[in-house]
């Protein structure tokens, strides 16, 4: 099987959201300006009860628009795939920057699907709504596949540099004796609903065929958990 998609897509995402990031950092300027001349604007009284709920604020635009950046620069990364984010074959998988490596290389798949809460909630108004909107339109999906492979130490210096970037390692696994590294890639994002549930289809029959545990999480948080218990284990 051949998950193909458009890489003006992902190319699309990043330029929005570096315009959230941008945003953020405008936004910031005005609690930075309070902090530099608060003092002399407001009354000692006052200023004490505004100084910290200020800081918070500055801190919050600064931290949001470095994590739209990192989203941007991923999206950047995947426009450079050649619009393929997986190859499903008998002999192997290549999955988003890691090219085909055996079967017997994969130590685990993790899948967590909340599409539906998601919808809802950019279904809503107010701010979760916007932030939930927002955050789609930078190239954030609501199903994660997670694909943990055996060795990082043998694997990664063979691998280009996009797949090193987006590798995490993990712990010393206690029954190898290896260093797992997990690539974690949003399918939804990239293809239309049917070849999203036809990649995951493919994926958990490759996974049951070769005795790899495809594990369902209910959040992308228990999704990272379970990688964290199950194959990343220090």
């Amino acid at each position: 099987m051949l998950a193909r998609f458009d890489p003006a897509v992902p190319a699309r995402y990043a330029a929005y959201a570096k315009q959230r990031a941008v945003v953020f950092w405008i936004v910031s300027v005005v609690p930075a300006a309070l902090i530099a001349l608060g003092a002399s604007l407001f009354t000692p009284r006052l200023w004490g009860v505004a100084t910290i709920p200020v800081i918070l604020f500055f801190l919050v635009c600064v931290m949001v628009g470095f994590i739209y950046l990192k989203l941007a620069k991923k999206n950047e990364a995947m426009a450079e795939w050649n619009g393929i984010l997986a190859i499903l074959e008998p002999e192997g998988l290549a999955f988003g920057p890691v090219p085909s490596l055996p079967w017997d290389e994969v130590l685990w798949i993790g899948m967590a699907d909340v599409r539906a809460q998601h919808a809802a909630a950019r279904a809503t108004r107010g701010l979760n709504g916007a932030r939930h909107r927002t955050w789609a339109k930078s190239g954030h999906g609501s199903l994660v596949l997670s694909v943990v492979y055996k060795d990082a130490d043998r694997l990664l210096p063979q691998l280009p540099d996009t797949a090193r970037k987006m590798a995490v390692k993990g712990g010393k696994h206690r029954t190898l004796g290896t260093v797992p590294f997990m690539v974690v890639l949003h399918p939804d994002v990239l293809l239309d609903s049917a070849a999203t549930e036809t990649l995951v289809a493919q994926l958990r029959a490759q996974a049951s065929a070769h005795g790899i545990p495809f594990v369902v999480s209910d959040t992308e948080a228990a999704n990272t958990r379970a990688a964290t218990s199950q194959a990343l284990v220090a």
